[in-house]
């Protein structure tokens, strides 16, 4: 068994995939599916069904080699509840070393109050200082207003806008894409104060705004 990865931040905690994950992934990918209303909706017939979806994540917990470095982690509240994952995946070729990252909140009462900016920006630090790699990539679509607040407050350069480019629900949006190099991290890094986390339904702090700061 691979040993376990953790992460810890303020409000999130990044951690491995458990077996009592599954009920929730259930959940999300049969019932409270409204996430994927935003995470490539134009991906929808190559998407895969729930079942084998499942199939995909009990076959990682029964053969426990997870990969170091970890290609995503699971997104846990300070208390302790599971809201989504992070993960990273090729644009190009393992050969060019360029990864993009990403990240699910499919807990909509866990949205809007800074809990998936400090996943981020904890993942793409994980990321920066596992792996040999010079720049890390995020993209999304111009409708998904939130994946780009994110992009912002975490610092990332803007570099592409292919017009028109994404069908969803009958309309055509932009592509969007930023990059972030390993230099630019590091200045941004120590310079960075933190993200406010405002509290609200489903997040976990309880009263005034809370500003995390990166772990020592």
């Amino acid at each position: 068994m691979t040993d376990l990865t953790v992460i810890k931040g303020d409000s999130t905690v990044l951690r491995d995939l458990r077996r009592e994950d599954l009920r929730r992934y259930r959940w999300w990918w049969e019932e409270e599916i409204e996430w994927q209303e935003w995470d490539a909706p134009w991906e929808t017939e190559t998407r895969g069904d729930a079942a084998e979806s499942l199939r995909k994540l009990q076959r990682v917990l029964d053969e426990g080699d997870l990969p170091a470095p970890r290609r995503r982690l699971e997104i846990e509240t300070a208390s302790g509840r599971h809201v989504g994952w992070v993960g990273r995946y090729w644009v190009d070729s393992a050969a060019a070393g360029w990864w993009e990252v990403g990240i699910n909140l499919p807990e909509r009462s866990a949205r809007g109050c800074g809990l998936g900016t400090e996943a981020l920006a904890l993942w793409v630090d994980y990321l920066f200082s596992e792996l040999d790699i010079v720049r890390l990539g995020m993209g999304t679509w111009s409708g998904n207003h939130a994946m780009r607040r994110v992009a912002d407050k975490l610092g990332f350069t803007a570099e592409a806008r292919f017009r028109r480019a994404r069908p969803v629900r009958g309309c055509l949006y932009d592509a969007l894409r930023w990059g972030m190099l390993r230099d630019q991290w590091r200045t941004l890094r120590a310079g960075w104060p933190g993200v406010s986390v405002t509290p609200g339904a489903g997040c976990d702090p309880t009263g005034g705004r809370i500003w995390w700061r990166f772990p020592a």
